[in-house]
């Protein structure tokens, strides 16, 4: 088993390697979410709230991000796209994800309450 990436220094580099996959996934032709199944074991995902993220989520167009998070969470079969899933959940989902959510367990809910990049003075690329 390969041991995770380490989180950058900066924390507001955090989610950029991850934000470069989903764009260039994201711009493709036909993008379906088992694509990046494994696509993230490289980089770092991070756990909290994530600029670079929400970013690149806000730029996939059509919806794309939110059915692609939806289908990471669902269908993932490890921490790498379970987690990315829930970052694309978080940067472009709706009340309606909600049981989704709370179906992976509390977990999750204590990673929300760390502090937002911007409060520690991270912007989107």
């Amino acid at each position: 088993m390969t041991a995770r990436p380490r989180p950058p220094r900066d924390r507001c580099q955090a989610g950029r390697d991850a934000a470069l996959i989903l764009d260039a996934h994201f711009a493709g032709p036909r993008p379906r979410p088992g694509d990046l199944a494994d696509a993230f074991h490289h980089v770092h995902i991070p756990i909290q709230p994530d600029a670079s993220i929400a970013a690149a989520a806000e730029r996939a167009p059509g919806g794309r991000a939110r059915r692609t998070g939806r289908w990471l969470v669902r269908h993932g079969t490890d921490r790498c796209a379970v987690t990315m899933g829930l970052a694309l959940v978080a940067a472009a989902g709706t009340r309606d994800d909600i049981p989704l959510i709370q179906t992976i367990g509390p977990a999750p809910a204590q990673d929300l309450a760390a502090k937002p990049p911007e409060a520690v003075g991270c912007r989107p690329e």
